[in-house]
């Protein structure tokens, strides 16, 4: 559709005609651009409205300065996708006004281009397969203008509603050690442009951590369902001394146990220092099956978890802190290759002597301790698990948390 102009014309002092026009409309439709970047990409740009949008013949050639000069223009209804040899991503229905500040868009979606098994099989080292898909993002206030001075994303507080975030690892590659993966406020502060958000709210938001274990050959599913989420502030420049990220939890284990959690963690400490905390209320705890089963090859045959708490002191290489984790009638059943069926006289007395030497079949007062040396070259979530097992087995009386922080001290 051609642009709904109106035009202006005049003559300055020294007898030049400058002219002037506001774009009152202008509807694009089946807009395609073909090989962008390193990786064949591909931009459609199904439809999009453009509405108050004033050119002066004195900046027409700026296009910065053109969207500086502008105060009320609105871009509306761009739906479009953009592909490349790598990734693919699709949203519909954005939209943005410059005078009230405001950015939506109905839905986004990001996926690796390549399907999950050919993605897998194309990487030598472990790589996670991740997809995610939201609901409505809002975001406001939208500094544009902020962004065109001082390359400055400022984005006041941004929701996410319908979040669904998928990951899924395959451990029977190899792990590369060469890597480092951050923690999140050094992930944040790696961010090339520069970021200041108030808060970013996520909303019934559905996360899902699968595992093909290399030992059991099964997968191993973690879910944490109807999760709302508050991350503040989220910001990688001029940063002071105190600033700290936040993030407020609360989420469904394995779509039945209310989770909450919390962790504070220092912008500007080398280390990337946290304090974390994070408490589950009562449940049975056979719900963990699902996980135990395929990743640790146990079972538990009975338990109740009657409440958990946890608080620790984290870093860049460690995290030491305590659990109290009351429970009773503990069960468990070692199990081969993540298999019930094999059975033997061995694995009979294994199972005799975990239940009635090794583990502790309830606990109504002792605290655990919690140390976890971290693996650096895995993810935040990694470190979070990790961390958490390792006080559930002080707490059960399965590994002596204490004897290694005593060495991790002396080392």
């Amino acid at each position: 559709m051609l642009p709904y102009l109106l035009f202006h014309f005049d003559r300055s002092d020294t007898g030049k005609w400058n002219w002037k026009a506001v774009i009152a409309e202008l509807l694009v439709k089946d807009l395609v651009s073909e090989n962008l970047g390193n990786h064949a990409g591909r931009l459609e740009i199904n439809a999009a409205k453009l509405n108050d949008l004033a050119l002066r013949s004195t900046s027409i050639s700026n296009i910065r300065q053109t969207l500086k000069e502008n105060t009320a223009f609105r871009l509306k209804e761009v739906t479009g996708r953009f592909d490349n040899t790598n990734n693919h991503f699709d949203w519909r229905t954005l939209n943005y006004d410059k005078y009230s500040k405001t950015l939506s868009v109905d839905s986004f979606t990001f996926r690796p281009t390549p399907d999950k098994e050919t993605f897998v099989a194309s990487h030598q080292y472990q790589t996670d397969y991740l997809t995610l898909q939201t609901g409505v993002i809002e975001v406001g206030p939208f500094d544009f203008d902020k962004y065109l001075a001082d390359t400055v994303i400022s984005a006041g507080t941004v929701n996410i509603s319908n979040l669904s975030l998928r990951t899924y690892r395959d451990k029977r590659k190899p792990a590369r050690a060469d890597i480092i993966k951050p923690l999140p406020v050094n992930f944040i502060k790696n961010i090339p442009a520069h970021l200041s958000i108030d808060t970013l709210n996520l909303v019934t938001a559905d996360i899902e951590y699968a595992e093909l274990n290399e030992k059991t050959k099964q997968t191993g599913t973690i879910v944490f369902s109807n999760t709302s989420a508050k991350i503040f502030p989220v910001n990688n420049y001029e940063l002071k001394a105190d600033d700290s990220l936040r993030i407020e939890a609360h989420a469904l284990l394995m779509d039945s146990v209310p989770l909450s959690l919390t962790v504070k963690e220092s912008y500007t400490d080398s280390l990337a220092g946290f304090l974390l905390s994070a408490g589950i209320n009562h449940t049975d705890a056979r719900i963990l099956n699902p996980i135990l089963i395929p990743l640790v090859s146990a079972k538990l045959v009975s338990g109740f978890l009657d409440t958990l708490s946890m608080q620790v002191t984290g870093k860049e290489y460690a995290a030491v802190g305590e659990m109290k984790m009351f429970y009773h009638d503990l069960k468990i059943r070692i199990l081969k290759d993540g298999k019930e069926e094999e059975k033997s006289v061995l694995r009979g007395i294994m199972n005799f002597v975990a239940n009635n030497f090794i583990i502790k079949k309830s606990n109504h007062s002792r605290t655990g301790t919690v140390f976890f040396e971290r693996l650096r070259n895995k993810s935040t979530l990694n470190y979070l698990v990790k961390i958490t097992l390792s006080g559930v087995s002080s707490s059960a009386g399965i590994k002596k948390s204490k004897k290694l922080l005593r060495r991790y001290k002396n080392k």
